[in-house]
């Protein structure tokens, strides 16, 4: 029996999600032997979304037939946001368009009506901050994207996406272990830092930047400082775990990972 949303996912349960979905079939619609081009646009529109939202991306593993997505969702911060923040973010996702589609840049008289309607702005705040509308600004565009590119119609992903409420401290280093491996387990990498289209390899690509970037120390992808609001354990800690766990998972596999390159 299918389980509203709602009653999947609770911030006062837990803040951290693990969502997968696969795509129509388990067909391999995101290979790029298939379609060189479209974890590329996920990955894109994953650091987008997570600009936009109330909810940050921890980790995310792009493979050819599904994705696998490590989501923190914060209500708090999308509540802490003015009326007109809400509106402008709201409007990067969904602007205005004209008789032929194309996106408009929203007037002041539009955003002014939009920032008087109170009962709007709630409602879009709550969106902000929703897990459901986060993957379905993920995958609907995508599937008319895909849809567009094949010249066909129909479902690009099977169903709807599941969502793992992870409830401890340990869960969340497995599953990101888990997410970052994949690629490794499947065969397709030797290395999780080789892994094309995974969080891990965009950490490695981070820190190798320069000592800015190094503050990066726990499984953040993006934004290190609001995703460390609320998990009681240093960063150093964090991302010790997370290095023994990747570091005992890889050896378990038969692999070599070689840690001081990172």
């Amino acid at each position: 029996m299918t389980i509203s949303r709602s009653r999947l996912v609770d911030a006062t349960l837990s803040r951290w999600y693990h969502c997968i979905s696969r795509c129509v079939r388990r067909a391999h619609l995101m290979g790029d032997d298939v379609a060189p081009g479209r974890k590329d646009w996920i990955e894109n529109r994953l650091k987008e979304l997570d600009e936009i939202f109330a909810v940050s991306v921890g980790g995310f593993s792009l493979m050819d037939n599904h994705l696998h997505l490590l989501l923190r969702i914060d209500p708090e911060v999308a509540s802490a946001w003015s009326d007109s923040e809400v509106v402008e973010r709201w409007f990067r996702l969904f602007p205005p368009r004209c008789s032929d589609r194309k996106p408009l840049k929203a007037s002041k008289e539009l955003l002014a009506a939009r920032v008087g309607n109170v009962d709007w702005v709630v409602g879009a705040s709550k969106r902000l901050s929703s897990l459901g509308w986060f993957m379905k600004c993920l995958k609907e565009p995508l599937a008319r994207l895909t849809n567009k590119q094949d010249k066909c119609t129909g479902a690009f992903f099977e169903g709807r996406f599941k969502s793992i409420a992870i409830l401890d401290e340990e869960s969340l280093v497995s599953v990101c272990a888990y997410i970052d491996l994949n690629p490794v387990a499947a065969g397709i990498a030797e290395t999780p830092e080789a892994s094309e289209h995974t969080s891990i390899k965009a950490r490695v690509e981070l820190r190798t930047i320069g000592p800015v970037i190094c503050r990066l120390r726990s499984l953040v992808v993006w934004r290190p400082r609001r995703l460390a609001v609320g998990l009681r354990m240093s960063f150093d800690w964090f991302r010790l775990k997370i290095d023994e766990s990747l570091v005992r998972c890889v050896k378990g596999c038969g692999v070599d990972l070689r840690w001081g390159s990172i």
